[in-house]
């Protein structure tokens, strides 16, 4: 089974981008991996990333499979192969440094996404893409005290926040865009938690052994699949 994680490959004349689902190969197929893409392949638990910019046959990629040895648990192959459309949350790679092409985010993305768990220290914030115009001041409040910590309109459609208490946490906005037919206007009120030292160290427990697993992947790959693995278990993870 194949699947693109950033970036194109073909088999065929059949394309593969990182939207696409996975795709089990066929003996007589022929997989062209685009410069710079990461594909990788999995078999059962054993997964493996394919070198980019060349052809890997079905028995090439087979053999490559039995030199891997499987993997301690099946976290890995489970978060890397879940297909877009079972995904809660895409993961945000648009105007990331993990990203090898220019595209933008949506005018409507917002990071981090609703009710994720915060254990950094340091928070990004980011609100769509250069088409977007915020039109109102983004206030950041802890719901349960109303104090505010942030009431501006940032620059550059992102603003940074450092060590919040624990607690849950809403951020409020307005923006516009057009699409292409029409002005949009909308507005926003997200929400995040920032849990207790005793929470956070679990959690950073959880992702340091995540990160283990990864330790035979790219460096880039790696940063793909841990930015996934946080997003599918809505724990805060920066892009950058």
């Amino acid at each position: 089974m194949i699947k693109v994680k950033l970036g194109k490959a073909e088999i065929g004349r059949q394309s593969l981008i990182e939207s696409s689902a996975s795709v089990v190969l066929k003996s007589t197929d022929v997989l062209n991996i685009h410069p710079n893409a990461l594909v990788i392949a999995r078999q059962d638990l054993i997964m493996v990333e394919l070198p980019h910019g060349k052809e890997h046959s079905y028995n090439s990629i087979l053999a490559m499979l039995k030199k891997k040895k499987q993997a301690a648990n099946g976290t890995v192959t489970t978060v890397a192969f879940k297909d877009p459309i079972l995904k809660a949350h895409p993961t945000p790679l648009k105007g990331s440094s993990t990203r090898g092409t220019d595209d933008e985010n949506k005018p409507n993305f917002y990071y981090p996404y609703d009710h994720m768990l915060v254990y950094d220290a340091h928070i990004d914030f980011f609100i769509g893409g250069a088409d977007t115009k915020i039109i109102s001041e983004v206030v950041l409040k802890n719901t349960k005290t109303n104090e505010i910590y942030f009431d501006a309109i940032p620059t550059e459609n992102s603003f940074k926040i450092a060590n919040l208490p624990e607690g849950t946490y809403q951020w409020t906005y307005s923006i516009k865009y057009y699409n292409a037919i029409e002005e949009v206007s909308e507005d926003f009120q997200n929400i995040f938690q920032v849990p207790s030292e005793k929470e956070k160290k679990e959690l950073a427990t959880k992702v340091e052994a995540f990160k283990k697993e990864l330790k035979d992947f790219s460096a880039q790959m790696q940063k793909v699949l841990l930015l996934e693995y946080c997003v599918e278990n809505g724990i805060y993870h920066k892009l950058h």
